[in-house]
């Protein structure tokens, strides 16, 4: 009966795998030509000041970027001068873990023994712990009284112009930030300071469920490499022909070319883990579907152990083949020459399997 009602399950598995797989071609494509269009038009500056006739341009200048302000994170009050401020707020927590073996039964088909087992971690999610299988022994608090933020610098500058909060957003070097000094937050009653953390809970050393700890970190300011519009003495995202936007940073000095490689060396490793997603959607749908074939035949153990091979090696096959259609799909519509080539390898797939599947039939 199980297998059974996976089958709906498959289905819209399968459906979402269909739709992500589209998206993803199509999103990759438009990425790529916007930042080949970009590539190209590209025009290095000095950073020092602001050439008007560069304005509207996509422009390229490396320098230190610098705030005249302090950041302020809105929650606890700390402050520091720099571009980018992170509190961290973690909540020692409960966390179940699962264990699951397939195991042969006596009479004959099989039986799946799951085993739980929990141990405490620091997490900055709250883990609802009413959806463990031993919920009553193993409890965490249902909600967490803060929660981590990042806090932008209202005002930035590299050299000449302005850097604009979306391009600051993207400044991912962090450095601990040193509590030392700092005074504790007025809405951290209670809390002591343990190294370069504010601590709420009786003990650091030995923490209990529901003990938070917050600590803090910072961009300082620093040489950062930006390629975007010149809108005035501001920088602003570059549109392209088909409606892509360029606003790129990176830390330190760094070459346009080396900017335009990162940018797209990122949107192959976006385009291929969306790609393993939507194949692996795809297969699990396809054998969900599928299993109900194997579960009729767990009356034979032996049986039902090679329908049930059969039937992984048919899901991934034919999942494979899907999923190179649909991208083949997408790609005609965004990319002539290389989608009609993955449909050609699509269809050889699918011819293969099927020349297998009359070998098999013929020889039996």
């Amino acid at each position: 009966i199980r297998s059974v009602l996976g089958i709906p399950i498959g289905i819209g598995l399968t459906l979402v795998a269909i739709v992500c797989i589209f998206w993803n071609e199509g999103r990759s494509a438009k990425r790529q030509a916007t930042l080949s269009e970009g590539s190209g038009q590209v025009v290095s500056v000095a950073a020092d000041k602001v050439d008007i006739g560069n304005n509207g341009k996509l422009i390229h200048l490396s320098g230190k970027a610098v705030t005249s302000k302090m950041v302020v994170d809105p929650t606890f009050g700390v402050s520091a001068k720099a571009l980018k401020l992170l509190s961290t707020v973690e909540m020692f927590q409960w966390e179940e873990t699962s264990r699951t073996e397939t195991r042969k039964k006596l009479g004959g088909g099989k039986e799946k023994i799951t085993t739980y087992s929990y141990d405490p971690v620091w997490s900055e999610e709250p883990i609802d712990s009413t959806m463990f299988r031993d919920s009553s022994q193993y409890r965490n608090p249902p909600s967490m009284p803060f929660r981590s933020k990042s806090t932008i610098a209202s005002e930035a500058k590299l050299g000449a112009f302005n850097l604009a909060e979306s391009l600051i957003d993207q400044l991912y070097n962090y450095q601990p930030m040193s509590l030392s000094g700092v005074p504790q937050p007025s809405n951290l009653t209670g809390a002591s300071r343990s190294g370069d953390f504010f601590y709420l809970g009786q003990n650091p050393n030995q923490p209990n469920v529901g003990d938070i700890r917050v600590s803090f970190s910072l961009v300082p300011e620093s040489e950062v490499t930006v390629v975007a519009a010149q809108s005035g003495s501001s920088l602003a995202p570059y549109k392209t022909k088909n409606g892509g936007e360029i606003e790129l940073i990176e830390p330190g000095v760094v070459t346009a070319e080396e900017m335009f490689l990162k940018a797209e060396a990122l949107n192959n490793l976006i385009t291929w883990i969306l790609r393993a997603v939507g194949a692996v959607l795809m297969v699990v749908g396809i054998y969900m579907i599928l299993s109900p074939l194997s579960a009729t035949m767990d009356v034979i153990p032996l049986l039902g152990d090679i329908a049930d091979t059969g039937i992984m090696i048919v899901s991934f096959l034919v999942g494979a083949s899907v999923s190179l259609m649909v991208a083949a799909v997408a790609w005609i519509v965004y990319r002539p020459i290389l989608g009609i080539f993955m449909g050609l390898v699509a269809v050889g797939i699918g011819w293969g399997i099927r020349a297998l599947s009359n070998k098999k039939m013929a020889k039996a």
